[in-house]
């Protein structure tokens, strides 16, 4: 495999332990070898993602750090380019910014979710900001002199339109998406689609898949594994649209009236229940070491060129990110 491996964290409380395994976190994974580190974006319920940047980008070496995902509507783009640039130069070159409509951040302040358009205007407007570019903005011109750089930007999406869009403007795609090759294939064919569409080359559009991956050594330690990912199949249960049967489309309306967002991602809590099973399953890479690594081969034969692994959201996430180091990245 040539894939490129990264992993999703969090940072959750003010406590020190909280902290001091946050960090811990980052730089064993740098020390592992592990290409990226993302770091969940959603200041009400977790600690502030650029503060957490910060404290990684001083305290890793090599590993690339970005958000996953920020929010054009939680910061004024400007602001968020401001921030990645300077982030740039504090990890010497390592950053990489991931973005999306939005989720639990707009959930728990009342921000609007940013549509298409949005997002495609402030990818547009980050992109050129970074290169040192003057901007005019909703009227206003805009231009950071200091900046003379190339930092990738990532638009996390499934919808359809907002893949074309993103193969016209972005560096990359995060798909939130089943772990279903013929799936994955189609979002891969609508991206490189809009890419040609724009006069560019498909290929320089990274497909990053976002998705749970845990090797088990035993049945009970999949079980557990696969109820502390539930939070994440809820996820992206709530949000899919063109894969849902019937059944589930209306299991989802359910999930969505009653979702509490304080609660995001804490796979102890009740709303989690009522996603099935077999969606956890359909969600996630988990099981024996050839089940995953046959899951991970399929990712790559449909077009995947980057994995957002959320080891972070795992109990036992330091020995997870060492197993997966062992048992995955020796194969690359």
């Amino acid at each position: 495999m040539t894939l490129t491996i990264g992993v999703l964290n969090t940072w959750h409380d003010m406590s020190r332990s909280s902290r001091d395994e946050f960090l811990r976190f980052g730089q064993t994974a740098d020390a592992l070898g592990y290409d990226r580190l993302w770091i969940g974006d959603s200041p009400m319920i977790w600690q502030d993602m650029y503060v957490a940047l910060t404290m990684l980008a001083l305290n890793t070496t090599h590993i690339s750090l970005g958000s996953g995902v920020t929010h054009p509507n939680l910061r004024h783009p400007a602001v968020t380019a401001s921030a990645f640039g300077t982030l740039n130069g504090v990890s010497e070159g390592r950053m990489v910014l991931g973005i999306g409509p939005g989720d639990s951040a707009h959930g728990t302040t009342g921000i609007k979710p940013a549509g298409a358009q949005s997002m495609k205007e402030a990818i547009q407007l980050i992109r050129r900001l970074h290169r040192g570019e003057e901007v005019t903005y909703e009227g206003h011109p805009l231009k950071l002199p200091w900046s003379k750089q190339e930092i990738p930007v990532y638009w996390a999406t499934e919808r359809r339109s907002c893949l074309a869009m993103a193969g016209e403007v972005a560096d990359g795609v995060i798909l939130p998406s089943p772990v279903d090759g013929q799936i994955l294939r189609a979002q891969v064919d609508v991206v490189r689609l809009g890419a040609s569409g724009a006069g560019r080359d498909p290929a320089e559009v990274k497909i990053c898949f976002w998705t749970n991956c845990y090797v088990a050594s035993d049945q009970a330690e999949l079980d557990r594994a696969r109820f502390e990912t539930r939070a994440t199949a809820t996820s992206r249960l709530r949000h899919s649209r063109w894969w849902l049967s019937p059944e589930l489309r209306e299991r989802a309306v359910q999930i969505r009236r009653q979702y509490d967002y304080y609660q995001h991602a804490q796979y102890q809590a009740e709303q989690y229940a009522l996603t099935p099973e077999h969606v956890v399953d359909m969600m996630t890479i988990m099981g024996t070491l050839d089940e995953c690594l046959a899951k991970l081969r399929m990712c790559e034969e449909a077009g995947v060129d980057e994995l957002m692994l959320g080891v972070g959201h795992f109990s036992n996430k330091i020995e997870a990110l060492e197993r997966l180091a062992k048992e995955i990245l020796p194969l690359q």
